[in-house]
């Protein structure tokens, strides 16, 4: 007979499998929602999730390559207070499975927030619209977690030209750090090695024109 343990090692890793293949087909779809509700309190609160763990993702490593020094506890002590808000923004995120109803061309089956009780539209349409902006963000919020099972929230990025664009993007390849090339060049054209080769070219530019001005 198998443990408990080997029973729950074996249903993670069938879910990893699943989370896979869900989150890679709905990160693209995560980053269009990320952008579309952009300044509203639910894509605060994603925003909030996604920063949160990869923080944790950052203290991470250096906590298990050095498990005695001073500075690694101190690492650790920063990793459990990451991990206790990470799990603080998840408790947010009550969800049961529900299975319906039919459609002729597909099989429902989807996670409902808790209180919700049923997959029929409400007939208020003021309620219909709270409870599709909570499953919305609900989706957001496990499209999350399972990118982070995998491995993969890393390539969920912002644009790095945040004076004057702060669109969420996939980074493929992972060193990408802006959206398109319009925002590098004006991220680096703003930057201080930028003007500082700027104002020596002009500076060498006027000279020669001075020099020319004098013959």
């Amino acid at each position: 007979m198998k443990s408990g343990h080997q029973v729950v090692g074996q249903a993670n890793v069938t879910l990893a499998l699943l989370d896979e293949r869900n989150a890679k087909g709905n990160v693209w779809s995560l980053v269009e929602w990320l952008n579309a509700k952009e300044s509203t309190a639910a894509c605060w609160r994603i925003e909030q999730l996604i920063e949160s763990i990869k923080l944790e993702a950052a203290l991470k490593a250096p906590v298990f390559a050095d498990r005695t020094s001073n500075r690694a506890l101190a690492k650790r002590k920063q990793l459990g207070l990451a991990q206790e808000r990470v799990n603080r923004l998840l408790r947010r995120y009550r969800v049961y499975p529900q299975f319906g109803p039919i459609a002729e061309d597909f099989w429902p089956a989807v996670w409902m927030p808790v209180g919700v009780k049923t997959m029929k539209a409400p007939q208020n349409p003021v309620r219909a619209s709270r409870i599709n902006k909570r499953i919305e963000e609900i989706d957001a919020a496990l499209t999350v977690f399972m990118l982070t099972r995998i491995n993969q929230l890393k390539l969920l990025k912002r644009c790095e030209n945040s004076e004057v664009c702060q669109v969420w993007f996939v980074a493929k390849p992972l060193k990408k750090r802006f959206h398109d090339t319009k925002c590098q060049q004006q991220k680096f054209r703003s930057s201080t090695e930028f003007k500082a080769k700027r104002r020596d070219y002009m500076r060498g530019y006027r000279i020669l024109q001075t020099r020319k001005n004098v013959k």
